[in-house]
């Protein structure tokens, strides 16, 4: 019996790991996105006063 409850203990930690996994990498591309679209608004307007210089 002892082995049975230690191989459901595992199963369920191999589980839980690969659920935070995919929900750590969903959650990860989210903010990546939302940096990207910050940072491309920051250049767009770091670049304004060179386009109107030149």
């Amino acid at each position: 019996m002892y082995i049975d409850s230690v191989i459901a203990m595992s199963l369920a930690v191999i589980v839980l790991m690969i659920v935070m996994m995919v929900y750590l990498y969903r959650y990860a591309n989210r903010h990546i996105d939302m940096d990207e679209r910050k940072a491309k608004k920051r250049s767009d307007v770091d670049h304004a006063p060179l386009a109107n210089n030149s």
